[in-house]
């Protein structure tokens, strides 16, 4: 599904601020091979924050991991690698084979190949939703490793028909449960509504997916829970769970949304500024766009440039004009006499051999010239560029409004030359000249004018979708304002503009742009202000980990203070944020185990309780985590009551 234009400007800039991130990750190792398997089309869009979570923990070794997406089709399956783009129709459980005896004939990956860690990821709305189920409990593969299964069922309860899919899908599992207990393994159910009522979507449906990272790196990380509690937390075969997630995070996505915010609202004010201060007065602003545009009393400079370059050449010389046939010797005389020369006295003398003349070697050339699409197309380009060049966004948009530009270039009276020649010859080839260049400002104005009409249009357009792109942002939630996030990285942003905005600005304020490359520049503009090093150390922040971004962020609170902030973040009650609504279920009392994802030698890892640390080495984040079983001690649960009614 293509994202809008807001959404891909701010996913593009969170991505900028990613790439200059040194989380200090990495580190840690899987400890089995890991095949994870996306069920149908859908589910496969969100593979990338499934990898990137492992990618950011497991390092090296994720070039190992294997991902699978498996798609029905009217003939069957269809599988491919989503890290290749491979693709195959062969049996799916002959294409998943190959993928585990690649990872188990990896020599420098995965201490313990005596198991081999399959995780399937299933949207529980999806139509073909007890196929893939009926797959993952029913797939033969070799014998000469174990299998552990692990089937996240993830369900959006946004809609009614999709819930009505997802119950359909948990009826099945339930009737199937005492016959499949030996092949199910472990299963998560994950909602996107929350206990307290929060609907994760668009962006924030990206949580749930991370959360299935997690668990998928809690049951199989080497060296970070020395006691392997977590591991058996995580799995139990023939169960049913769900948890609750609770992230606190550098807040890049903040960090792009207010700076873009400041960004596309600074220039548009500095632009409109800038205008306003030049323009003076209505009649003042007027001259100060015809002075631009080379629009003077009689000439256009334009015009007369390209006239001078181009068409000049195409008429006779004055020395052909001694060829032209008078009347009589008197005639040639008389004329020979005049100083000035009329059109009149000299077709008389010439008995209308000078019109034929005339027309055939200046007008007819001239409409030669006008009708030659290429000449035309190169004048008009020739001008636009000069135009354009020399308007600015105000220009075009305010001082193109103003109804005298646009009388002044319609109306204009083209201005005479005196003829000046030393030969009647040269005077009679100047004088008809004139009369083809006014012919050629004739046709060239009603174009002109067309034109700067489209430049407005241009203007008017653009300030259009540059509003519209600014709607689109600033519609996109973001939960961090309680964190001073807003003033703090709009007054960096703003400070960096004051100083180098000049050349984002031009950037994007070009008339032409449409949304995609206004989208560009902007991107372009925030990875300068990420990366702007004439200011540093206050440009350092966008590098900083998500530990040092607080401190230098709050700087005004204590070091106490800062870490009472975030472990209070983290302390709020994780029942709530379980990924289940269901109201009638008991589950809160049969949790399994919390668990604080972060890295253990940090300052906000003081207090947190004995046991329930899983060390990972990285400082961008950290995440809490609550597991619960949906069964209880004696008897299965009731998987209908942990969905919404239909």
């Amino acid at each position: 599904m293509e994202e809008s234009g807001g959404k891909k400007l701010i996913q593009d800039c969170i991505g900028y601020l990613n790439e200059m991130l040194d989380p200090d990750s990495g580190g840690n190792r899987a400890l089995y091979p890991v095949i994870t398997v996306f069920f149908g089309k859908e589910s496969a869009e969100h593979f990338s924050t499934v990898r990137d979570t492992l990618d950011i923990n497991w390092g090296k070794d994720t070039e190992f991991l294997k991902y699978v997406n498996i798609i029905k089709n009217e003939n069957g399956f269809t599988c491919a690698n989503l890290v290749t783009g491979e693709k195959s129709d062969e049996d799916p459980c002959a294409f998943v084979e190959k993928a585990v005896v690649r990872m188990l004939g990896e020599e420098r990956a995965f201490p313990d190949k005596s198991r081999t860690r399959f995780e399937f990821i299933l949207l529980g709305e999806d139509e073909n939703a007890t196929d893939y189920y009926n797959f993952m409990i029913n797939m033969k593969l070799g014998s000469h490793y174990n299998v552990f299964k692990t089937m996240f069922i993830m369900m959006d309860e946004r809609e009614a028909d999709k819930r009505a899919r997802i119950h359909q899908l948990l009826k099945y599992i339930t009737e199937k449960r005492d016959e499949t207990k030996n092949e199910l393994g472990t299963v998560y159910l994950l909602s996107n509504y929350l206990k307290n009522g929060f609907v994760l979507q668009e962006h924030n449906l990206n949580l749930n997916y991370r959360l299935v990272a997690d668990l998928i790196l809690m049951g199989g990380n080497r060296g970070t829970d020395k006691t392997n509690n977590a591991l058996s937390t995580v799995e139990n075969y023939n169960t049913i769970k769900t948890a609750a997630y609770a992230l606190v995070e550098k807040p890049v996505r903040g960090i792009a949304i207010f700076s873009l915010q400041r960004i596309m609202g600074y220039l548009m004010e500095e632009n409109e500024r800038i205008y306003h201060e030049s323009a003076g007065d209505s009649m003042k602003s007027a001259e100060r766009i015809l002075d631009k545009l080379g629009i003077q009393r009689g000439k256009i400079h334009c015009l007369e440039e390209i006239f001078r370059e181009n068409i000049l050449k195409i008429f006779p010389s004055p020395q052909e004009i001694q060829y032209l046939a008078f009347l009589n010797e008197q005639e040639y005389k008389n004329v020979y006499k005049e100083k000035r020369i009329s059109s009149q006295k000299l077709n008389r003398a010439t008995g209308g051999n000078w019109n034929l003349f005339f027309e055939e070697n200046y007008l007819n050339k001239i409409e030669e010239l006008l009708a030659d699409d290429h000449f035309m197309t190169d004048c008009l380009a020739k001008i636009e560029k000069s135009w354009r060049s020399v308007l600015s966004y105000g220009d075009a948009l305010y001082g193109l409004e103003d109804s005298r530009v646009m009388e002044s270039l319609e109306n204009l009276s083209i201005a005479s030359s005196v003829a000046t020649g030393n030969t009647i010859e040269e005077n009679i080839h100047l004088w008809a000249v004139e009369e083809a260049r006014k012919q050629f400002y004739s046709h060239m104005i009603q174009l002109m004018s067309r034109l700067l009409s489209e430049i407005h249009q241009d203007a008017k357009k653009f300030v259009e979708t540059y509003t519209q792109l600014q709607e689109k942002i600033g519609k996109e939630a973001v939960d961090d304002k309680e964190m001073n996030i807003q003033n703090y990285y709009e007054r960096l942003a703003e400070n960096f503009l004051r100083q180098d905005g000049g050349q984002i600005s031009s950037a994007i304020f070009k008339l032409k742009n449409d949304e995609k490359a206004i989208i560009e520049a902007l991107a372009a503009g925030f990875k300068k202000l990420i990366s702007n090093q004439k200011n540093a150390p206050a440009y350092a922040i966008y590098k900083m980990s998500f530990e040092m971004e607080s401190k230098t962020r709050l700087n005004t609170l204590s070091a106490d203070q800062q870490t009472l902030m975030i472990q209070d973040t983290l302390e709020v009650d994780i029942k709530t944020m379980v990924r289940l609504h269901g109201s009638s279920s008991s589950y809160q009392n049969n949790i399994r185990g919390i668990y604080y994802l972060i890295k253990e030698d940090t300052e906000y890892a003081k207090g947190i309780p004995e046991g329930s640390q899983f060390h990972l080495n990285r400082t961008d984040c950290i995440e809490k985590i609550a597991i619960y079983d949906l069964d209880s001690p004696d008897q299965y649960c009731n998987l209908l009551e942990m969905v919404g009614e239909v």
